[in-house]
């Protein structure tokens, strides 16, 4: 990440818009760590996510399993 502007832009980014008002107040190294925090948040709800998605494939009878997991596209 090169300048402070430039890491509010990621931080932009990884929020979908806007960035609290508080954040432009951070110094450098804090929004870069917000940043990386914000990141891996993501990736563990991904996780998460497939994780429950995968643990409910096993709710369904097995037949079923391969033509939803088809139609869902997994």
């Amino acid at each position: 990440m090169t300048h402070s502007s430039g890491v509010i832009q990621q931080l932009a980014d990884e929020l979908g818009g806007g960035v609290p008002a508080g954040a432009a107040h951070l110094d450098r190294a804090s929004q870069e760590k917000l940043v990386r925090l914000i990141q891996d948040a993501k990736r563990r709800q991904g996780a998460a996510l497939r994780q429950a998605a995968d643990d409910g494939f096993d709710s369904l009878p097995m037949l079923l399993r391969r033509p939803v997991k088809k139609i869902l596209g997994r």
